[in-house]
């Protein structure tokens, strides 16, 4: 498996799981990054921070480090 970070602009993946158990999770949970959600990289700002994503129908930005966290499957 492979982080979100990883993603380059219009590409989806399946959340798999979280490398942290941190707040910072609970956070990410709060935005609906939860498992096996589907989520596509909108945007990436310059040196790819934050990165924007849409997930159910929602535009959310997370920093690069929190993306770094999340474990996908690329779809």
């Amino acid at each position: 498996m492979t982080n979100l970070s990883t993603l380059n602009i219009g590409e989806k993946a399946r959340i798999k799981s979280f490398a942290s158990h941190s707040k910072v999770r609970n956070v990410l949970l709060s935005f609906g990054l939860y498992n096996d959600a589907v989520v596509e990289v909108v945007r990436k700002a310059s040196f790819s921070d934050p990165i924007c994503l849409r997930i159910n129908n929602r535009l959310i930005a997370i920093r690069k480090d929190q993306a770094r966290q999340i474990l996908i499957q690329k779809l």
